[in-house]
């Protein structure tokens, strides 16, 4: 057995470092690659949302509509092409006075978007307005709910307050009540 060990040949070290070389070089192309249909992806959702928009000023809003839906089917759509679409979404429930899902799809961009508020120069004072008042709906929704919360901690603790003081200076019915009384002061010289 020792024997066919020295007879086996150890692979030079320049073999295995060039090995080496190769699969890191094919991992990195490899990632390389992946980010190139990413970006290949992200590119065709852009389009889409772009000819969407086009097709929402020319009126066409089945067609613009189908095609903010493929991106949103997309599975790696950006968060900013995801708001830009409901934003592009609401534009046309607007212009169809369908107010309840423009509703729906506003309230969708601010959970991608808390901080979005759109301005009369980028949006129609309808679409603005509407914002505006979701996020005041929804700020009253937080602060009622935190409201809840505050008085039921504040109770909470008055109720705990209550029971510790009754604690200390509640005294057992059986048991001596000791005289705690300082003693007398010292006469004055």
């Amino acid at each position: 057995m020792i024997e066919i060990h020295k007879k086996m040949k150890k692979p030079p070290v320049k073999i295995l470092i060039s090995y080496l070389v190769i699969i890191v070089i094919f991992s990195q192309l490899s990632g390389l690659f992946q980010n190139l249909l990413l970006a290949q992806d992200l590119s065709s959702c852009d389009l889409n949302l772009k000819k969407a928009e086009e097709s929402y000023f020319a009126g066409n809003f089945a067609q613009a509509t189908e095609m903010i839906n493929q991106c949103l089917r997309e599975t790696r759509i950006s968060e900013e092409n995801r708001a830009k679409a409901y934003i592009i979404l609401t534009r046309i429930s607007l212009a169809e006075g369908d107010i309840t899902t423009s509703r729906q799809y506003i309230e969708i961009i601010l959970k991608i978007n808390p901080g979005y508020q759109p301005t009369i120069e980028e949006e129609t004072p309808k679409f603005v307005n509407l914002v505006s008042e979701i996020k005041a709906a929804m700020g009253e929704a937080k602060s009622d709910k935190s409201s809840f919360n505050k008085w039921i901690l504040i109770g909470a603790g008055g109720v705990a307050t209550t029971a510790i003081i009754l604690l200390v200076t509640a005294r057992g019915g059986d048991h001596d009540v000791q005289d705690n009384n300082l003693p007398e002061p010292p006469p004055f010289p």
